[in-house]
């Protein structure tokens, strides 16, 4: 049995697995470039100039981000967030700093040497939908935590929060329907389960079901049902 402390660790990562396994593998690579062009305005359309450079468990930084990709020498950082938190600018700053050194010894890169060497442009997006009211796009930046205020912008670090619920940023959505079906399916689960009538398994069977049948994320829900349900079991 898992302790109290495994729960509460479990319980606030649930719809950011999801997320992780909806956009983060080399399975969805055509959601996740689908998801790169709405929030760029472009038009990539070749799966193969992805490079997934998502961290998995950094052993001396115990992190994780939810993924990353190398796209045209940009890196992308994106995390899912269902709650907000102030500091994602920081745990940004860190995600990248790991990445930069993974890539630079791939490339094989002499930092040390006098030839300035190239490296990827950054973008660190948050996608936040959580239940607490919140604006539709937020820049949170590094220097507002800054003990001693610095206005001059010469240490910078910044996260895009996106709002994804309802009436927030639905033309982002329209323009990414993976990324729309993946919020209309959250919604499900909130709909269902909100019915105290209704116990949690069958909440969680019915917005799985609804959206098969509507065509919504329907052969990610088939493919994955098992472990969609039980993400979400864990939540609820």
């Amino acid at each position: 049995m898992a302790s109290t402390n495994e729960t509460v660790g479990i319980n606030r990562t649930y719809k950011d697995r999801l997320f992780r396994l909806r956009f983060g593998s080399e399975e969805y690579k055509e959601d996740m470039l689908s998801l790169y062009n709405a929030l760029n305005g472009t038009e990539y359309n070749n799966t193969e100039d992805i490079r997934i450079t998502t961290l998995d468990d950094v052993i001396y930084m115990k992190m994780k981000n939810d993924i990353s990709i190398l796209l045209d020498s940009n890196m992308v950082l994106w995390e899912q967030q269902s709650s907000i938190n102030p500091n994602m600018p920081a745990r940004g700053l860190m995600y990248y700093a790991n990445l930069l050194s993974q890539y630079i010894k791939t490339e094989r890169y002499g930092i040390y040497n006098k030839k300035l060497i190239p490296i990827p442009t950054p973008q660190y997006v948050v996608f936040y939908n959580g239940t607490e009211e919140y604006e539709a796009r937020v820049k949170l930046r590094l220097s507002d935590a800054f003990i001693n205020k610095d206005d001059s912008g010469d240490f910078e670090w910044t996260a895009m929060v996106y709002n994804l619920n309802t009436g927030k940023n639905d033309e982002l959505l329209e323009r990414c329907r993976p990324l729309k079906e993946y919020m209309i399916f959250i919604n499900k689960v909130r709909e269902y389960s909100d019915d105290k009538s209704v116990d949690i398994k069958t909440a969680i069977t019915k917005a799985i079901d609804y959206c098969i049948e509507e065509n919504i994320m329907r052969e990610f829900l088939i493919k994955h049902k098992a472990e969609v349900f039980s993400v979400c079991i864990t939540e609820f």
